[in-house]
Order: structure tokens, then sequence, then C-alpha cells
């Protein structure tokens, strides 16, 4: 039984990311193409930078590990990525935006196998296996569930305030997300 109460709140914390990635991650081509204009040349850059920045940021993450421990290193990731969304949500600059959006998907991304690692270290190996098909699961569901309410904001506000919107709720669901694994895991963890 405490192993899935674990389980469930890694997943809600997962869940909650997923929500918000889904907001802005898939639609990212569209509001550097909708709200600057960017050509799909800048576009293919700025995506694969991104990716590039994802992979540095992996190879950074366990050295804030070694320093910090891992939920700390976890929740800094995550925390320090929403001023880069803000950033992204609210520039008018394409210069400011794409550097927002390579930091924020750098310091997201670095936190996953941090994440991973923590789920595997407090559930017992029996859960292993449900632990991580429920993180990928509810992260996945709320990927998929988002595109409407991506589209409908953009579609009521136009590309500048319905893209402002949609990072500006991702910001807040990251915030909540990196508050819940806090109270819930990093008090524990961190006293240990």
């Amino acid at each position: 039984k405490k192993n899935l109460i674990v389980i469930f709140h890694f997943s809600f914390a997962s869940l909650l990311i997923g929500l918000g990635s889904g907001l802005v991650v898939p639609y990212l081509n569209l509001y550097f193409a909708n709200r600057f204009d960017a050509s799909n040349t800048y576009i293919g850059l700025i995506l694969a930078l991104g990716s590039a920045m994802t992979v540095v940021a992996t190879l950074i993450g366990p050295l804030l590990v070694a320093k910090v421990g891992k939920v700390k290193a976890m929740l800094l990731f995550q925390l320090l990525s929403i001023p880069f969304l803000v950033l992204t949500a609210y520039t008018t600059s394409l210069m400011l935006a794409s550097l927002g959006f390579l930091l924020r998907q750098a310091l997201m991304n670095a936190g996953n196998p941090i994440q991973s690692a923590i789920a595997m270290e407090v559930v017992h190996d029996k859960y292993k296996g449900l632990a991580n098909s429920a993180n990928q699961m509810v992260f996945n569901i709320g990927w998929a569930t988002m595109g409407p309410a991506a589209a409908g904001l953009v579609i009521a506000f136009g590309s500048y305030w319905g893209y402002a919107y949609a990072f500006t709720i991702t910001s807040v669901l990251y915030l909540i997300s990196a508050l819940y694994y806090y109270f819930i895991f990093g008090k524990r963890k961190l006293a240990e």
C-alpha cells in the first residue's frame, strides 16, 4: 500500500508537468511562426538546438546531484526553468524567445532522469516497473489532452496573448508540481 501511495504522488507530479508541457511544447514551431513570423529554417534550427541543450544539461545533471543531492537538483532544474518560460511567454524579441526556449528546454529535461532515479530509490523493487509505467502514462495523458486547450487559447486570444496565457499556465503547473514534489518527497529525502 505504501508503494502505491508513493507511485500516486510521483504520478500526480508527472501529470502536472505533462499538462503544462502539452500546452506549449507541441506548438513551439507554431509559436515561433505565428508570433515572430520566423522562417522554417530558423524554427528547425532552434528546435534542433533545444535538443542539443537538453544533452548538455543532462550531462550537467550528475554534477549538480553530486553537490546538492537528487531532490534539490531536480527541484532546482524545475524551478530555474520557470523564469525562462515566463520570458518566452511575454517577450516580443525573437532572440529572447529563442534563449528562453533553449534554457527552459534544457533545465526541465535535465531534471527528468533525476526524478526517475528518485522514484526508483523510494519504490520497492517489485513496484519499479509499475512506478515507471505510471509516470510515463500520466505524463503522456497530460501531454495528449492539452492540445485543444492550447489551440483554443490561441484562437480566442490571438498569437500574442494566447501563447502568453498558455506559457503562463504551464509556469503555474510547473511551480505547483515542484512545490507538491518538495512537500511530499523533499523534506523526507533532504533529512536523510
